[in-house]
């Protein structure tokens, strides 16, 4: 119910300095956003630290990567290290294809696995 007085509140700042408001929310429409789903939280840092720790034998990548998801640009990047902001986005490329790839791997491994202890459970043969 906050969140409708709110809207109203928005609204009336709005309109007073607009003639006609054009891309606000309908007044039913709460503008605060649903609380943060924890399970997605975690489950994201877990990736990351799995990226991470995919990428730990390869530190110039993971450098790349950290600045990239703090939302440095490719240029700030290729100040910082002194190359080419082409070749930031090569290695940021390079990055995300070899945590891809080791995902991939890792899922088919998981696949494999679970293929078969189903088919040892049914007494088939592997």
């Amino acid at each position: 119910m906050r969140a409708l007085h709110r809207n109203h509140e928005v609204r009336k700042i709005w309109q007073s300095r607009h003639d006609e408001p054009k891309d606000l929310p309908p007044l039913d429409v709460p503008m605060v956003q649903e609380p943060v789903d924890a399970e997605r939280v975690f489950e994201g840092r877990e990736m990351l630290e799995r990226a991470l720790e995919i990428l730990k034998h390869r530190p110039r990548l993971k450098q790349v990567l950290m600045l990239r998801l703090r939302d440095y640009t490719l240029d700030e990047i290729a100040e910082k290290l002194d190359v080419t902001k082409e070749r930031i986005r090569q290695m940021e490329l390079q990055c995300l294809n070899s945590i891809r790839a080791h995902l991939l791997r890792d899922a088919k491994e998981q696949e494999a696995r679970h293929a078969s202890i189903r088919f040892q459970r049914e007494g088939l043969p592997c």
